[in-house]
């Protein structure tokens, strides 16, 4: 298993380089927004489109 990961990794080396620099600036994105509050808005915004029946099951839940 090890050497097959390594080989993908070995077949990859450019995809891979520009995969950790864009996953590096999302983390300091976040992190920013999290700081900074703006974080609390983006999840009020997602939290639209979660399901009403897992809503509801949460609400149901005791404390």
């Amino acid at each position: 298993f090890t050497t097959q990961v390594l080989n993908f990794l070995n077949l990859h080396k450019k995809f891979l380089k520009y995969t950790v620099k864009a996953g590096g600036i999302l983390l300091i994105l976040i992190g920013i927004m999290t700081f900074t509050g703006w974080m609390n808005g983006v999840t009020k915004y997602l939290s639209k489109f979660t399901p009403p029946a897992l809503t509801r099951e949460e609400e149901n839940l005791p404390p």
